[in-house]
């Protein structure tokens, strides 16, 4: 659930804002402190459909991620939630 709030936290902010995003930060729950990470990074495909205005055969994307971890549970694999967002 953390992981969903944060890519939509995420979602909310302009994309230019998020180039090279990168922040870590604590939310509590209860009395347990989970450390939420999000990262975006730029994604080139070649997927993309030339156009008479348009010869760039390159589509980007902006892949956000959140992983969540808690530190009661050292020996699991930290929750992690990936999207794809276009850029308008």
């Amino acid at each position: 659930m953390l992981a969903q709030q944060d890519i939509e936290r995420l979602r909310s902010k302009p994309i230019t804002s998020l180039s090279n995003y990168n922040e870590t930060r604590l939310v509590k729950v209860g009395t347990v402190d989970y450390t939420v990470t999000s990262e975006t990074e730029w994604v080139r495909d070649s997927s993309g459909v030339v156009s008479c205005t348009d010869d760039n055969t390159q589509a980007e994307y902006m892949k956000v991620s959140s992983t969540v971890t808690s530190p009661s549970d050292t020996q699991q694999t930290p929750t992690k939630e990936t999207t794809l967002l276009t850029p308008a």
